[in-house]
Parts: structure tokens; C-alpha cells; sequence
């Protein structure tokens, strides 16, 4: 359904479904869902709790005593401290098991046995680190001139977004930031963005907690720039508290997505995990959900990470992150300023790229990945999944960003910038459709591989540059049309936004 809705050549393109008729097509049967609740509730007396139900009844959260664990899931949780860090967590002392009876209702029961990755984590958040690795010129930034850096005036000039295309935002739009691991905005700082570069302001409305007291750079970073280049847009921000095994709660956000009527058409999100550090069985609960959002008319944007390819232990095997690398998303990368020649730009060496373990190569990118394997010069197959789903997408500069944080301006690198950029050019098309009566772009993959990447100039080609990162592992190179790097390069925002109306 979701293709056959997302398909610029079919017969039902554009024809979306209801949150409402999407649960009921995905709903369990009420036996499956009444047993387990019945189960689950057989030990209220003992402390166990269902604290949520999605609405959809596909999504069970319980709270329930360490000590009944056993009884539950006969296995014993016991504490295990991670002997560098000191973080202590509780965990099954072996494989969990339920009822039998119940075995074939039930996908996975989270938070039981794997544990937070302090590696993968730092891996994970390298984007955060080069954030704060740059505290140190804050205050030359503030000094200096804001040609030096990326700012909204030079990607509107880079990336072709008009006057006429940024001020007629449609009343039925929306968009949204996605925030984790306690990061929070500051509403001082993004008046001061405003302020300094002539951006119209977005009616902003906050999801969750948001401590304006402990500001961070990347939702700082987020905020400012999807309403700097979607202006005038209502965007929310949807702040997201907890830890699912140590990392981002991402299908607790995506099921309160999926579950909120008037959830935003477009949703950015710039955090992701090592594909590996977390279970196939979790990843593919939450493609559930990004199904649902992209049947129902929403685009879900999510950064290709800060680390290249990749590289394992043994330097012999790359290493993909997700949810960038999900075939239900659009996949963003990040490119640099070609200092050498006006207007033009070449691969961030960072940019997050590869093939997932996960998942299978969808169909709407055999012929585009084909064209690339033509090439001379690539890494060996050995070194990746041949047949696993190639990202990124598409890309947007993410070098030398001009952010405002606590009260000064900064600069900042990484993917988590590109991301919020073209997010804001997608709304912006939004609002060109939704004005001429016509349905949101949704899960936009299947228009950018089967229409758009094939018309001259709707994207910047890149062709220099590949993404090795560290130079542990050998990286892809850029090459003409679509690469494992920038995928089909960087957004002609006029070109897209006509093309738009076509379909």
C-alpha cells in the first residue's frame, strides 16, 4: 500500500489513508490482544502495570517488579555495570521466554537483553561531538563576518529557494524536529537566528519537555534551520525523554507520531544508531510505524550518519547506521562548499553512506544502484552487503553551518545539519501543492528514483569526493548520478517545486 500511494505512475498516488484507517487495517485480531492483556493483568496484584495501549492495540507498555521477571519471562534481571563508565543496568540473566500460548502474538519484548553500547554510542553521537568540538570558536564566530559560514541567505542561494517559493506557506502545512537524549532548544537563541537573518517566524509548538535552562547545539541547530528554509511553516518540536537499551526511544516517538491526528507532513530527524547495536526484530517494529506515517501522506527525513562507511574492529567490514538506512525513509547526507568554483559543492568525507545488513535493496533503486556498480574503482563486495538497501537519497551541505547557541553564534559540521535543510525544502514544496489542491508529497523515494533524479538540473550532481571518513576502511567514491555518498546530490528548490505540480 505504501508504494502503491507513493508511486508517481500508478493510479493511486496521492491517495492517502487516515491514521484511523490505517489502524484498522494493521489492528491484531481482539483475541491476540485480549490474551495478552488478560496475562498481563493476572499479575496486577503483584505490581505489573499496562501503562500504554497504542491505539492501534499493536503496542503494549508495561511496568512490573524486577523481581516477578521470572515469572513473567522466566528469566532472573540482575545488574551488570559497565566497569569504564560505572552505568549500571539491569538485564536477563538468559534468553527470555513467554507463554506459549502467547508466542505467536508477540514480535519482541524490549529492554530485556541487550545492552547500551558505549562505543557504538560515541560513534553514534559523533555528529554531537563535532557540535562541541567547536565551543572553542564561538566567540571568533560571533566576531566574524557571516560570509565566512553556511547561513540561510547562502543555502537559499546555493539550492535555488526564491522569495515567492519561501513566503506562501500553506495554512494546512506543518513540520517537525525530532529531539533526544536531552536536547532541548532555546527560544532566546532562535529569535536571535531569527533576527540576524531576516527569517520570517514559524508558530512553534512543543511536544514533550523542553528545559530552555540546558540548551544543546544540536536542537538548536535543528530548529533554526527548518524554519529558516520552510519559513513561515508551523513546525513543531518533539521532544522525547528515556532510553530504549541505552539509545534514542525512536519507536516510542514514531508510535506517538503515528498516533497524533494532526501529526506534521514532514519530520526530521537527526540522530541514528549503529545498524547492529540494535535488534533486527526492533527495527523492523518501528518500519511498521514509518510505513504507517508514509501511507498516511508523511515524509520522515532521517540523517545518514557522521561516519562515513564505517569501519569494524577488523577494518574488513563497513559498518551502516540506521535508521538512515531504512527503505521507508528519505536518507539525507551531507556535502562541503567547493571553495575552487563558485556555486559548487563536493562530498563531506563523514557523509553516512553504505548498503544495510538489515534490510533488502528496494525496488525503487535497482536501476539507479545498477548504474553505480558500472563504475571502476569501488571498494570490494566484500566489504558490504550487495543485496542490503543503498542510502543516502539525496544531500545538502552540512559543513561550517552558523548556528546561535546561548546567546552567541557558532559554527557547526555533520548530516544533522543537511537534514533539517532539506526538510524545510520538502515543506516548502508541501505548501506549493497544498495551494494548488493537490496532496502532500508522503514518502517521497519512489518520486525522487522514478521522476525527479532523471530531469536536468532538478539536483547538483556531485562527482568529487568519497566518504572514508578516517581512512580505516576504503570509502565509496562520488560518481555521476547516484552514489552510496550524496546519493543523487543537492536540491534545485525552484525546479522541484514546479515539478511538483506535474504529478
Amino acid at each position: 500500500m505504501l508504494i502503491k500511494v507513493s508511486d508517481p505512475d500508478g493510479p493511486q498516488y496521492g491517495e492517502y489513508w487516515t491514521l484511523d484507517q490505517i489502524d484498522e487495517m494493521i489492528s491484531p485480531p481482539g483475541t491476540h490482544v485480549n490474551g495478552v492483556l488478560s496475562w498481563l493483568k493476572s499479575f496486577e496484584t503483584k505490581g505489573v502495570r499496562v501503562s500504554h495501549t497504542s491505539r492501534g492495540k499493536d503496542f503494549i507498555v508495561v511496568d512490573f517488579p524486577a523481581a516477578l521477571s521470572m515469572e513473567l519471562f522466566g528469566c532472573k534481571l540482575i545488574p551488570f555495570e559497565n566497569v569504564r563508565t560505572g552505568q549500571i543496568v539491569l538485564r536477563a540473566d538468559r534468553l527470555y521466554s513467554v507463554p506459549e500460548e502467547f508466542s505467536h502474538a508477540i514480535a519482541f519484548v524490549g529492554d530485556l537483553i541487550r545492552f547500551p553500547n558505549s562505543n557504538q554510542r560515541r560513534k553514534r553521537d559523533s555528529s554531537l561531538k563535532k557540535l562541541r568540538s567547536y565551543r572553542k570558536s564561538m566567540r571568533v564566530a560571533s566576531k566574524m563576518g557571516a560570509e565566512n559560514f553556511v547561513t540561510p541567505d547562502v543555502i537559499r542561494k546555493y539550492y535555488n529557494v526564491s522569495s515567492s517559493l519561501s513566503r506562501s506557506p500553506s495554512r494546512f502545512n506543518s513540520q517537525a524536529v525530532a529531539s533526544f537524549l536531552e536536547q532541548y532548544y532555546d527560544e532566546t537563541d532562535l529569535q536571535l537566528f531569527w533576527k540576524r537573518f531576516n527569517v520570517a517566524p514559524s508558530k512553534i509548538r512543543v511536544l514533550g519537555v523542553d528545559d530552555m535552562d540546558k540548551p544543546g547545539e544540536e536542537a538548536n541547530l535543528d530548529i533554526q534551520y527548518i524554519t529558516a528554509i520552510g519559513e513561515g511553516i508551523p513546525t513543531w518540536f518533539v521532544s522525547n525523554e528515556g532510553l530504549h537499551e541505552g539509545q534514542e526511544t525512536f519507536l516510542k516517538w514514531v508510535v506517538n507520531m503515528s498516533q497524533t491526528q494532526d501529526s506534521p507532513w514532514v519530520h526530521s530527524v537527526s540522530y541514528g544508531d549503529i545498524e547492529g547495536s540494535i535488534s533486527k526484530e526492533y527495527a523492523l517494529r518501528v518500519e511498521d510505524e514509518f510505513v504507517k506515517l508514509g501511507i498516511s501522506g508523511r515524509t520522515i527525513l532521517f540523517a545518514s550518519g557522521d561516519s562515513g562507511v564505517g569501519c569494524n574492529a577488523d577494518r574488513n567490514q563497513f559498518v551502516p547506521e540506521w535508521p538512515g538506512s531504512s527503505p521507508s525513509v528519505l536518507s539525507v547526507g551531507a556535502t562541503r562548499i567547493d571553495t575552487d568554483s563558485e556555486l559548487s559543492e563536493e562530498a563531506w568525507t563523514s557523509s553516512g553512506g553504505g548498503f544495510s545488513n538489515y534490510f533488502p535493496m528496494p525496488e525503487y533503486q535497482f536501476e539507479a544502484v545498477k548504474q553505480y556498480w558500472s563504475n571502476d574503482n569501488l571498494p570490494a563486495t566484500s566489504f558490504y552487503n550487495v543485496t542490503g538497501r543503498a542510502y543516502p537519497d539525496i544531500s545538502a551541505l552540512g559543513v561550517n553551518y552558523l548556528i546561535a547557541h546561548r546567546g552567541e553564534f557558532m559554527p557547526v559540521d555533520g548530516t544533522s545539519a543537511s537534514t533539517p535543510t532539506f526538510a524545510g525544502v520538502l515543506s516548502l514544496i508541501n505548501s506549493v501543492r497544498l495551494n494548488a489542491g493537490k496532496s502532500t508529497l508522503g514518502f517521497v523515494n519512489p518520486l525522487i528514483y522514478k521522476k525527479w533524479s532523471r530531469v536536468p538540473g532538478a539536483f547538483r550532481d556531485i562527482t568529487f569526493g568519497r566518504n572514508s571518513d578516517d581512512g580505516e576502511c576504503p570509502g565509496f567514491p562520488c560518481k555521476p548520478g547516484y552514489d552510496p555518498v550524496t546519493g543523487f546530490g543537492t536540491p534545485n528548490a525552484g525546479v522541484l517545486a514546479a515539478l511538483a505540480l506535474s504529478v
